[in-house]
């Protein structure tokens, strides 16, 4: 009877996330989840050379940027049929608005899918695949401490299965989800491993496992230290066991998956492929002095992404979720402590606990020293091998708090909430985040050259331009700001043109979120009757003095006829760079949309992902890119910015800056 309510409520749980996944998959774009084309780039190159990515210089330019161990790109390489052509040169970069910012031809990303859309939703469907045995495997876990209690693994089990950052990099092209999947399970065969050291099978079997972890992803190699904890803590009383387990399990590791380290080594001088990331990508290296400010960023962004930050970091779940899963989480530590202190564990189950905690620690460990050494590396997915550990201990820590007569009510409640938890995320994050936008350009002033006068208290910039099309709803500009700000906000206005013009909206945003090329979206419910009409928008900073606030990129000349940039409500020489954007819709539903006022900062002139598609594709086709565009204008506007500062370190800046706008336009040149 146990054994059939066991198999039952893994199936329901497999079900649950099998559905999940899928859903996610589909209302997810191509290419939007973290890095999705580079993994399938990579696959690719696998299954069109047979041989592994050369990091060397290439005549051609082109190159995998991904220096991850092969594992999943050899597994993922064959679902590829005999296809010559490249990923790089059939994606394209969304310039415009929207949270895609890599698109795919719209002939092939239909359903049903043909090419590598197709190719691409398959290696979706393997990912889901590996993660759900993630989850058999946590399910397992939990019933090997606790046999009988289904409702309880079900619970435990549930908790990851909803977490939405983890069905979103589920539903994705990944090497996160073999890397969590085989970390899972050698887990697994570390519990096995403590129980019985003696016996020469679990020793195979844990080197096994252990050398394709290191083969799917270099994090795991934090498990050869956790390794040789576990080892001498289990035959720490028996030397001969001692040597033959370092030998079986770290013998057969080198054997599996040390060879790739071996050949980096020989080929590169460069076992972990470290110096190659850095050569190709030298801004992921932190300069910064650690401070306690840095720290406490690293924590914060950490469990955001782990739990819920979708695409490249652009939009989260909402606050009340986060809330929860922290509720979850130190309430399960809190218990946890309790039945430490208690000793209320059994000394066997106390030794397979331990290696959770040893794996939990080994990892968390090694992610801390990643991001004291690399910027950028705050990623919480980054922390799904040791999700098991993380998702059990906390439950155990639950579990003891719970009297036993409401243990089932509580888990089968907690479950409930974490279902709905996640739906709501489904349909009320997810889906409209990546619906279409139904937004037309109306308005395209898109070059620069130099940065206006600073926004204080004493300065406003603007622009007036003539509306095109009906239903405006949305205005995009671009920032300039070398100093972070850490205090104030920046006001836009938009109102009719004139002195008496109505004022139609009014919006806020913090300063600290802008950087420098920022470029921000300023939404609002459409304006019904909008055509040929004139408009002005105003950006303000009233609590902000002089050498405090932050500059818009504007271009000098008369680019754009119909409009003219105001500083302090009057007319200056150039226009701001900026897009206006019509809705096109019958009702704004979304964000995006215009269904309420709202700023959404879409990132930098050139993302770090558009810049990687750029730094990756081959010379030849790279000059065709609106990326080589983008760079060559933002190269010479931040030499304007450059040679402009030098000259207002010697003189006042006029408040008009005419002249100054003239010289920029001369740099331009």
């Amino acid at each position: 009877m146990v054994k059939i309510q066991s198999y039952c409520s893994l199936s329901a749980l497999l079900l649950l996330f099998l559905a999940l996944g899928l859903s996610y998959s589909y209302y997810t774009p191509l290419w939007s989840p973290p890095d999705e084309e580079r993994h399938f780039a990579y696959c690719e190159y696998i299954a069109q050379n047979h041989r592994l990515p050369e990091y060397t210089v290439n005549p051609k330019g082109y190159t995998v940027g991904l220096a991850h161990p092969p594992l999943f790109y050899l597994l993922g390489s064959l679902f590829f049929r005999n296809d010559q052509g490249l990923l790089e040169e059939e994606i394209s970069v969304n310039d415009g608005p929207g949270f895609n910012q890599i698109t795919h031809p719209k002939k092939e990303a239909g359903f049903p899918y043909s090419g590598k859309a197709r190719t691409a939703h398959l290696l979706r469907l393997f990912s889901l695949y590996l993660s759900a045995v993630t989850i058999c495997t946590i399910y397992w876990i939990v019933l090997t401490f606790f046999p009988g209690e289904t409702i309880f693994a079900f619970a435990t089990a549930l908790f990851v299965a909803t977490i939405p950052q983890f069905i979103h990099i589920a539903a994705s092209v990944s090497n996160e989800n073999l890397s969590t999947t085989v970390s899972t399970v050698y887990l697994v065969s570390l519990i096995y491993y403590i129980k019985a050291p003696h016996r020469f099978a679990r020793q195979i079997m844990s080197g096994i496992l252990l050398g394709l972890s290191i083969l799917s992803k270099s994090f795991l190699l934090f498990y050869l230290p956790v390794t040789a904890c576990v080892i001498i803590w289990a035959c720490r009383r028996n030397i001969k066991n001692l040597t033959t387990s370092f030998l079986a399990i770290f013998g057969l590791c080198s054997l599996v998956g040390g060879w790739w380290y071996l050949r980096n080594w020989l080929k590169y001088d460069d076992p972990f492929l470290s110096k190659t990331a850095v050569t190709l990508y030298p801004f992921f290296l932190r300069h910064d002095s650690l401070s306690f400010n840095y720290v406490k960023t690293i924590i914060a962004r950490s469990f955001i992404s782990f739990f819920g930050n979708f695409g490249a970091l652009q939009f989260t779940i909402p606050s009340y979720h986060f809330i929860a899963y922290g509720v979850i989480l130190l309430i399960g530590i809190f218990g946890l402590c309790q039945l430490l202190i208690r000793k209320d564990l059994a000394p066997a189950c106390m030794h397979a606990r331990s290696v959770l905690f040893i794996s939990m620690l080994g990892g968390v460990g090694f992610f801390a020293f990643l991001n004291f050494k690399y910027t950028g590396i705050f990623l919480g997915r980054y922390l799904f091998p040791v999700m098991a550990s993380l998702a059990v201990l906390t439950f155990v820590g639950l579990r003891s708090l719970v009297p036993f007569r409401w243990r089932n009510p509580a888990f089968i409640f907690l479950s409930l909430v974490l279902i709905a938890l996640n739906l709501n995320v489904l349909f009320k994050v997810l889906k409209p985040a990546y619906a279409e936008t139904l937004l037309v350009e109306g308005v395209n002033q898109s070059t620069f050259c130099c940065p206006t006068p600073e926004i204080n208290d004493n300065t406003t910039v603007g622009q007036t331009f003539i509306s095109p099309k009906n239903n405006l709803s949305s205005i995009r500009v671009m920032f300039s700001c070398e100093a972070k700000q850490r205090k104030g906000e920046i006001t836009f206005v938009l109102k009719e043109a004139g002195e008496s013009g109505k004022i139609l909206h009014q919006m806020g945003f913090p300063l600290k979120k802008i950087d420098d090329t920022s470029r921000l979206f300023f939404i609002f419910p459409p304006i019904q009757n909008s055509m040929g009409k004139e408009y002005m928008f105003i950006f303000g900073s009233p609590s902000l003095l002089p050498g405090q606030g932050v500059s818009l990129w504007y271009a000098s000349g008369d680019c754009y006829p119909e409009g003219r940039m105001l500083v302090n409500g009057k007319p200056a020489e150039g226009n701001l760079y900026f897009q206006a954007y019509h809705f096109m819709g019958k009702h704004p539903e979304t964000d995006w949309q215009g269904r309420s006022e709202i700023v959404i900062n879409q990132g930098g002139y050139i993302t770090i992902r558009e810049l990687q598609l750029y730094l990756e594709r081959s010379k030849e086709f790279r000059v065709q890119t609106i990326t080589h565009e983008k760079s060559e204008m933002s190269g010479k506007a931040f030499e304007n910015r450059k040679s402009l500062k030098a000259r207002l370190s010697h003189s006042l800046f006029r408040s008009t800056e005419p002249s100054s706008s003239r010289k920029c336009g001369k740099d331009q040149k």
